[in-house]
């Protein structure tokens, strides 16, 4: 009796430290990262007026998901519509706006991209990135015109700033239905592009499905062990990426 009340208290006390240590390696991986950012946010190097940034952002998700609504090969006017006014916008900010074009089922798609040249690494790439079309039939406010927005609202800040690596926004077309997941995706035919071309592109990063905000207690719900380690108020960005991308993010 007395050795089998053992075996369950070490049983127990095993038990509890590999919790203890899965805890621990579940924290260390999904938020603990490499070092602390301890720079100026660039709205306030720009001196930006948030309050003109948020009216700004809402305008330009309601163009694209109200006025212009879905966009995609089932769509195909709506999403040239968009492709020309989101060339349109960065033109306003004194952009040359380079066009990626590619045709398929007869018709011709393009990914748009502006470019701001580093000063000390500029073969080095940094992509941020979003997406113009839609799900068949979706207006795609969030999924993706938030991304868009932000972009188009980042290009105007990064307008007087001069990067150390060279910086690229891009907008991508064809990520949704019913080309997600193959090799027709404006991304998948850029990133092959890329490869071809052997640019060093260090980060990129996709600004993605970012519109949806709450303040609500419950409005974040995520499964364990997740939900021991981020908040359960949707009030946040979540930034995603793999360990082996940490160096880069300097």
């Amino acid at each position: 009796m007395k050795n089998r009340k053992t075996f369950f208290i070490k049983l127990f006390l095993l038990s509890g430290l590999i919790l203890i240590s899965f805890l621990f390696l579940s924290y260390w991986y999904m938020v603990k990262c490499n070092s602390k950012w301890n720079g100026i946010p660039l709205e306030k190097q720009m001196n930006a007026d948030l309050s003109k940034i948020k009216k700004e952002l809402e305008s330009d998700v309601y163009y694209m998901s109200v006025e212009i609504g879905p966009r995609n090969i089932f769509s195909y006017e709506r999403l040239q519509k968009c492709a020309e006014w989101i060339k349109k916008k960065w033109e306003s900010q004194r952009y040359t706006v380079k066009s990626h074009k590619f045709s398929i089922q007869g018709k011709e798609f393009e990914n748009l991209e502006i470019e701001i040249k580093g000063q000390k690494s500029p073969s080095e790439i940094v992509i941020i990135s979003a997406q113009y079309d839609t799900l068949p039939d979706s207006p795609g406010a969030n999924n993706n015109a938030a991304g868009v927005a932000v972009l188009l609202q980042l290009s105007k800040l990064l307008k007087n700033h001069t990067p150390d690596r060279t910086i690229r926004l891009v907008n991508f077309v064809n990520e949704e239905d019913s080309f997600f997941g193959t090799e027709w995706m404006g991304s998948f035919l850029y990133a092959k592009r890329a490869y071809q071309n052997n640019e060093n592109i260090k980060v990129m990063l996709s600004l993605d499905a970012i519109g949806f905000y709450k303040e609500e207690s419950g409005s974040q719900k995520l499964s364990f062990p997740f939900s021991l380690f981020y908040p359960d108020r949707g009030n946040f960005l979540a930034f995603i990426g793999d360990l082996n991308s940490r160096n880069n993010y300097d």
